[in-house]
């Protein structure tokens, strides 16, 4: 057997292995940066019902604390001696600020909490887009390198 032909068959069994294990690992590569772009998903669906829970206790405890400080300037008011109702309004008026402040606070977490959730998940979108383009971008490359015999 000529030396030449036995070298050149041993290198193109060895490139075919080459390029087995090439494609193996091109889409292995691509397969974890698709997968990361579905974890980030998933990881931002977490992120926002947490917001969303925290963001409802918050509006629940500040719902009852608001309802207990109007009860407390009640008892106040009745204690010194001073009219609910009647010709002097400012007890009610104080009443009233307490309910009006205590109720744009509650909006106020509401809105905090949407904007942080637009947040995440404006972020996990990004992550998604960048771990997709860059499976897109291994898979591209790996088959370039076949093409152009670069394994």
């Amino acid at each position: 057997m000529n030396p030449w032909n036995h070298l050149k068959r041993s290198l193109q069994s060895e490139r075919g292995s080459w390029v087995i294990t090439a494609v193996v690992l091109t889409t292995a590569s691509a397969g974890m940066s698709f997968m990361s772009a579905f974890a980030a998903g998933k990881n931002a669906k977490n992120q926002t019902q947490a917001v969303a829970d925290q963001a409802k206790r918050n509006a629940d405890l500040k719902a009852r604390s608001t309802v207990r400080l109007a009860a407390t300037q009640r008892m106040s008011f009745l204690q010194s001696g001073i009219s609910l109702t009647g010709e002097n309004d400012t007890a009610q008026a104080v009443q009233d600020e307490t309910y009006k402040y205590g109720m744009e606070d509650i909006s106020q977490i509401g809105k905090n909490a949407v904007q942080t959730n637009a947040n995440i998940m404006a972020k996990a979108r990004s992550e998604e887009l960048q771990s997709i383009s860059s499976g897109i971008m291994t898979l591209a490359g790996g088959a370039g390198k076949l093409n152009t015999g670069g394994v």
